[in-house]
């Protein structure tokens, strides 16, 4: 498990995990906290996964993005397609189950569904902190 905001201690994990046995054994732990944190480990995660390895839970990936404001939207695509990517590569090379969380935003629309703010909105809709391009190609 990858905690990208300190939402998961290692302590709670270990208690929800203290009848299994071997739970020691089956669970890793890994804080990143920044964005080159996230870059460097996914550029080597096919090496540091191992073979009996068959979930990676990535806590709160929009938390990395946070301390980037002045990240332009093109190169936070850019970004996410690499995230992607090598989370794919995992995915096909380790046979391995990926499941990441983000943030959510509420954006308030018109009637007509173009942008409003919170006092001019007629409805509200929730959309991922990431943006589009964190969302599953459409098929």
């Amino acid at each position: 498990m990858e905690d990208m905001q300190n939402m998961s201690s290692p302590h709670a994990l270990s208690r929800l995990l203290e009848s299994t046995p071997s739970a020691g054994t089956l669970l890793r732990y890994i804080r990143i906290h920044t964005l080159p944190d996230l870059l460097v480990f996914l550029r080597e995660v096919n090496s540091k996964i191992t073979s009996k390895t068959g979930l990676l839970v990535l806590n709160s990936l929009s938390f990395v993005f946070q301390s980037h404001p002045d990240l332009s939207p093109s190169k936070k695509n850019v970004i996410l397609g690499s995230i992607r990517h090598s989370l794919l590569e995992a995915c096909v090379t380790r046979n391995l189950t990926v499941i990441t969380t983000s943030q959510m935003a509420t954006k308030m629309l018109h009637p007509d569904g173009s942008p409003a703010d919170f006092d001019s909105g007629a409805k509200a809709i929730m959309v991922s902190r990431l943006g589009t391009c964190a969302s599953p190609c459409e098929r």
